[in-house]
Parts: C-alpha cells; structure tokens; sequence
C-alpha cells in the first residue's frame, strides 16, 4: 500500500467523527483561545524530538525557550510559528506566518560529512483557511500555506530557497476547558527545485563512491500524518503536545544518496507561561 493509499485511508478515519456534530455549526464560536481578545505576553519553553531533515537517517532532542504573545490579530506561542490574522471570519481565515527550522552541523549527519552545514531555515508567507464547518465544539477546515525560504548562519551564507506549498486538512475537537482540545493534521508537502536541493542534492565535488552525484527536483516531499493536544484549564499555563508521521516514500527525490528513510517521525511538548 502506497503512501497516498494509507493517507487517504486515514482522512476516512478522521472524518468519521463528523456525523456527530452535524447539528453544531450554528453553535457559536468560541474555540479559538480562551480571552482571544486580551493582549498577554508569556514565555514558552519547548522540548522535543525531530528528524535533522526529511529522509535523514537520524534526528535529534531540541530545546528552545522564547517569547510569546497572543491577541485577537497576532499569536506567538504555538508549536507552527508565529501568526497574524488579517481576516478571522466565519468560513475564512487569512494571516501570514513565520517558523523556522533550527541548524544542524554536517559533522553530526554521517551521510553529510564533508558537505556545507543546514542552516537556519526561516520561512514566512500567506495563509489561507477555508472552513468546512466551524463551532464552539468541532472545527473542520483547509490550511493553505505559501512559505518562502531562506537558510542563513547571519554570517557569510544567505541562500533564498524559493517556495513550499503545504495544503492540510486539519480537524479540532473541543471537549470542554477541563478536557483540552484535540487537532489532527493531514498534510502534502510539495517544494521547489532549490528548497529540495538543500537537503538533497549532492554536486560533483561533494561525490564520493558512496554518495554518488545527484541532481534534486521540484515535487512531492512527503506526506504528514498529525496529532496535537492543548491544555488550557490551569491558565495562566497553558500546555500542548503533537506527534507526526512522516510518508515519504513517494517522495520525488526518494534517489538520492541523502534520503535514507521513506517514513519518519517527531514529538514536540510546549508550556507557556502568560505573566
């Protein structure tokens, strides 16, 4: 079964639960953040583990502490970046994001030994959602995000990696202030010619027997499989976790000498304290 087989399955899954909140979308909506139109600053501490890159061989445990800020039109303290809403409406969202991938050095990626570090990622552009079905107990929409890429060490490297487009499906289940909340994801990754070659092409001059010269390509990078718990009942501390599969093995760049695995997965935690 091929990976677009299995996520198709899964969407099926996901989308069981719906029948039993056909009558909910005239509810009102409130399952957005609790006091979304108070302005509050915080300090968010995150811990977890992900891969080095998609298809790597290995990953590694993260730690990041950081500001975080949340209002009716910007919110800084999630696990995917930071966010302003220009339109929140009933059937549409639109906001530009900004997240980022942390470096890692060549030396700790055996394939890589020899080859350039992977350097800071940051990315940012608009998003689009469109809502299937919106209430105060289940959500149900599409994310579309556009993200434009560049990979600095704020040195001497400043590489613009053109694009990603990232379209989800993305569920919310509200099960009250003291049960939290549960999201699931269903992502397609499809990325540029220049963004795919960051992590997988390897020029002539980084060739060696075991790791043969190989040109990337613009396409499918993978497919993720997603869930993600919120907690917000002992405010002012609000706790989230997610866990994502990673499908890769109709990735267009499957070939290449630096994609060692075709599935994949990360763990994140977050805790943030608003003052």
């Amino acid at each position: 079964m091929n990976d677009l087989k299995i996520l198709t399955l899964i969407i099926s899954l996901c989308l069981f639960p719906l029948s039993a909140f056909a009558d909910a979308d005239s509810a009102p909506v409130d399952i957005t953040d609790i006091q979304e139109h108070q302005s509050q600053w915080g300090l968010a501490a995150g811990t977890g583990w992900i891969t080095d890159y998609p298809g790597a061989a290995q990953g590694r445990m993260r730690y990041l502490v950081m500001p975080a800020f949340h209002s009716k039109y910007i919110t800084v303290d999630r696990q995917d970046g930071a966010r302003a809403h220009l339109v929140n409406e009933r059937r549409i969202k639109f906001s530009v994001s900004f997240s980022f991938l942390l470096p890692t050095s060549a030396q700790d990626i055996p394939v890589r030994n020899g080859m350039p570090n992977l350097d800071l990622i940051l990315q940012l552009g608009p998003e689009l959602q469109l809502y299937f079905l919106r209430s105060s107990t289940f959500n149900i929409y599409l994310r579309l995000p556009i993200r434009f890429i560049v990979a600095t060490d704020f040195k001497s490297d400043f590489d613009y990696l053109q694009w990603t487009f990232a379209p989800s499906l993305r569920t919310e289940y509200n099960f009250g202030a003291k049960y939290g909340k549960l999201g699931t994801r269903l992502e397609f990754d499809f990325a540029s010619a220049r963004y795919q070659s960051y992590f997988y092409q390897v020029d002539a001059k980084y060739a060696t027997p075991d790791r043969p010269a190989y040109n990337a390509k613009m396409g499918i990078m993978e497919y993720i499989v997603g869930l993600q718990y919120s907690y917000d009942y002992l405010m002012p501390v609000t706790f989230s976790a997610s866990a994502n599969i990673y499908l890769m093995r109709d990735a267009v760049n499957r070939n290449s000498p630096l994609h060692l695995k075709s599935e994949g997965y990360s763990f994140l935690g977050l805790a943030v304290y608003y003052f």
